[in-house]
């Protein structure tokens, strides 16, 4: 875990850097006939309402990711994997994968988008200390199909929800600062990672990471929902 948050924390650093980097890209709209009201129109990404408004919430999103990422190793730290088992969560991901591809369409037109992301960050909530809680790798396997499934199911439709209510000059600037903001919360998950269970314990520390992705779901969902709705009444 050690050389795993020296590594984390360079990949902080680099965030930071690649944030002012970021943060000066301009669109390029060589396709599109530039107007003059859309000449004088410039955007502060960081007065941008879909970016400060989301800023936590993917933040969260992010420190989740990340310990969903270092489930392996949170396994065998907690004794529950060995090298058999851990090799078996290569196919579930695959299957994840396969399986997350194609409930995606079928249901983001049933439901919607937005209740697709606060559903799903229900399933990782539950899920994610279920992982641990029976102490048998069985179990472990089971929950964290669930996790990644659900997972894969918000990475997809995030992008979608958002290319909804951000503006389409922006949204080059606007999702790569997102992806930073992610890649932050990844970067800090594996920099507290071990003195989250030193502290909290294992179960502790997923349970802790399923709030605060149930935190960045429903604010995805009010958020997201909100601002549809008052792009309807304009």
């Amino acid at each position: 875990f050690f050389v795993m948050r020296i590594v984390f924390l360079i990949g902080i650093l680099l965030v930071a850097v690649l944030f002012f980097v970021t943060k000066s890209m301009r669109e390029t709209e060589d396709f599109i006939h530039k107007t003059e009201k859309q000449a004088e129109k410039k955007i502060n990404m960081l007065r941008y309402r879909p970016f400060y408004m989301l800023l936590i919430p993917t933040l969260f999103r992010g420190f989740c990711s990340g310990i969903v990422t270092m489930a392996v190793t949170i396994g065998y730290y907690q004794n529950v994997l060995n090298a058999q088992s851990a090799s078996v969560l290569a196919v579930i991901i695959n299957v994840d994968i396969i399986i997350s591809c194609l409930v995606y369409p079928l249901f983001s037109k049933k439901i919607g988008e937005c209740k697709m992301i606060l559903y799903s960050s229900i399933g990782v909530f539950i899920s994610l200390p279920l992982m641990l809680v029976s102490g048998t790798s069985v179990v472990f396997l089971l929950f964290y199909g669930f996790v990644y499934l659900f997972y894969n199911t918000i990475n997809y439709t995030i992008p979608v929800a958002l290319m909804q209510i951000v503006d389409y000059k922006v949204i080059g600037q606007y999702t790569a600062l997102r992806l930073l903001i992610n890649a932050l919360g990844v970067s800090l998950a594996g920099f507290v990672c071990t003195p989250m269970l030193n502290t909290l314990g294992g179960i502790g520390t997923l349970a802790l990471s399923g709030t605060l992705q149930l935190l960045s779901g429903s604010a995805y969902y009010w958020y997201i929902k909100t601002e549809k709705s008052r792009n309807v009444n304009i």
